[in-house]
Order: C-alpha cells, then structure tokens, then sequence
C-alpha cells in the first residue's frame, strides 16, 4: 500500500499552476472535514475552492468549532487520493490491484 500511496504522491504537476490547491483538473475540491463543519450553501454546494495558495485553504478548514491549528503554511502540495480506505483498495489474490473512487483526488498539503 505504501508503494501505491508514494505512487500517487509523485504525479507531478505540469506549468505553473493558477491554484496551489484544487482538484486533480484545476477546478474546486470536496473535502470531508470542511462539508462537516460548515453550513451548506445551495449556490456553492459540496465543492470548495480553488485556493490560490496554502493560506487560502487554511481559512476555509478554520471554523469555529476548529478556530485554531491551521495557520501553518510552506508544506509541500502534492497529488492526494483524499478518501483512502479500504472499500477503495481492489484486491485480487490477496494483492492490491487498483484504489478506486479518486472523485476526490486533488492537489493538497502534504500532510
């Protein structure tokens, strides 16, 4: 699983792009820890962002019910799978054979 994980994370991402942090294609992200803790907006819907940097998507994530612990930033923003678990490991044999439901793949921090 560890190989597949460092797979995903070394995609790199090509020119220089518009937002640091956003879905795999550029455009706005669904993130469960911010569909949790914020109010649901029917203009807006599920999705949130793109942020223009990581700062950005700190103050989305910052909520008043988490006001604090999101003001680091200068992590590195790599290729995330986002919903990893095990209802979307494949397996076949006892082997990993593919990680499905990447609807939430994104670039985002490294932790």
């Amino acid at each position: 699983m560890q190989r597949y994980l460092a797979q995903l994370r070394s995609i790199s991402r090509h020119g220089t792009p518009k937002y640091e942090i956003s879905n795999a294609i550029g455009g706005k992200y669904y993130d469960y820890r911010i569909i949790a803790a914020h109010d649901y907006d029917k203009e807006r819907g599920d999705f949130f962002g793109p942020c223009t940097d990581e700062e950005d998507f700190n103050n989305i994530l910052r909520t008043p019910a988490l006001p604090d612990g999101f003001d680091s930033t200068g992590h590195n923003i790599m290729f995330t799978h986002s919903d990893i678990n095990m209802r979307n490991v494949l397996m076949h044999n006892g082997r990993i054979s593919g990680i499905a439901d990447r609807e939430n793949s994104g670039w985002f921090s490294d932790y």
